[in-house]
This record gives C-alpha cells, structure tokens and sequence, in this order.
C-alpha cells in the first residue's frame, strides 16, 4: 500500500515536471520558435519522406501590423527532402505566414506555400519569374539582407 502511494506521487510530479517543462519551452521560443515550429509540421505533412525533410538557408521577417496589435512573421527558405529513389531533390523554396495577435493572445500559421518544380522550369525557360516568386517569394522575403529574384 506504501509503495502504491509512492509510485502515485512519484507518477504526479513526473506528470507535472513534463507540463512545465513543455510551457516553458513554449514562453522561451516565443514567436519565431512557434513560426518554425509549425511551418516544420506542415512541411512535413506534404513530404513524400517526412524523416529525411532539412530546412536550409532559412530566415524569418518580422512585420508590425497598424498599432503594433498584430505581427506578421514571414519564415522564407529551402526545403529538402528525399524521392522515392533515395536521393535528395534539390529542394524548394518556401514561405510561411504566420500571425502574432497581440491583443486577441492568439498566434496562428495561417500559410505555408511551397515552390512548384514544374511552373518554375516553365517560367524559367520562358524567361520570367514563376507565380510562387511572384505572389511568396519577392512579396515576403525581401529585405536589405534578401534581394528579390529576377527572370533567368
């Protein structure tokens, strides 16, 4: 009976440290962590071979909304992961929205978009820039450090 309750406590407070861990973590990353976080989880939800998935050369852009009420954070980079053969692709390039509502205390991933290999051969060869670099890339990830894509 004495062991019972030990092992029930012991049980509990295993529980409890899990929680505060798992809360703190949350408080300590913050937004951008919560912004890599979930544009990690639906990457991978659209990989062919999920456990394979690197994220390389990414950064994220952070926008202030009228008033400071919201935050616009942008996570701009190249995705990777392996085909069916075995062998890595190459990668893709990806935008991901996300946003901090300040004042509603919500945040949110509210888009994840990937390049298409298919228009972006045809808009290469075409000699323009496809509408992923169009509408995602240039639209959301340029600054002084990021310069916009031109036609090749």
């Amino acid at each position: 009976m004495k062991k019972m309750k030990w092992l029930a406590v012991l049980l509990a407070g295993v529980c409890v440290v899990v929680v505060a861990a798992v809360f703190v973590r949350n408080k300590l990353v913050g937004p951008s962590g919560w912004a890599k976080d979930n544009t990690i989880n639906q990457l991978k939800a659209t990989m062919k071979n999920p456990g394979s998935m690197v994220i390389r050369s990414s950064y994220l852009l952070s926008v202030a909304g009228p008033g400071a009420q919201a935050t616009t954070l942008f996570l701009c980079g190249v995705v990777d992961a392996k085909d069916d053969a075995g062998a890595y692709t190459g990668g893709l390039r990806f935008v991901s929205k996300s946003i901090d509502d300040n004042d509603e205390g919500t945040f949110d991933t509210v888009a994840v978009a990937i390049e298409d290999p298919a228009q972006k051969a045809q808009a290469d060869g075409q000699h323009v820039l496809s509408a992923f670099e169009t509408a995602n890339w240039n639209a959301h990830c340029v600054d002084a450090a990021h310069p916009a894509l031109a036609p090749v």
